[in-house]
């Protein structure tokens, strides 16, 4: 125990596990380069070796994961939604009835229904 409270254990193959004070707990495997950050609150941060963070927001039950190599930001919510934005300022939201709406940087939209019905909006927005 460290004398700002918190408790670091290693393991013999080096992963560590730290226990804040606060009840947070932050898991590292340096073979893998994985970080797993566990809050109290239920909140779930990990962070692969390659960089990629996924945030699991409890309460909401969200899930964001942002790539930095490609840019990419995807949001998965627990109503089946699932959005995917891109650096170029893009967002493609599929939606759990089979919708799929485009949004263009420039704000304008395209919308594919399940049906195969499509909806252009040119106008930025």
């Amino acid at each position: 125990t460290g004398r700002d409270g918190r408790v670091e254990r290693e393991w013999p193959d080096g992963r560590v596990e730290v226990k804040y004070r606060n009840g947070t707990t932050k898991r590292a495997d340096p073979a893998s380069g994985d970080i797993v950050v566990a809050f109290t609150n239920g909140d779930v941060k990990t962070t692969s070796g390659s960089g990629v963070v996924t945030y699991y927001y409890a309460a909401a039950e969200t899930t964001h994961t942002s790539d930095p190599a490609s840019g990419l930001e995807t949001f998965e919510f627990p109503n089946g939604q699932l959005e995917r934005h891109r650096r170029n300022g893009e967002k493609e939201i599929y939606f759990p009835d089979g919708t799929k709406k485009l949004v263009r940087a420039d704000g304008s939209t395209e919308t594919t229904f399940a049906d195969g019905q499509v909806v252009v909006d040119d106008e930025p927005t």
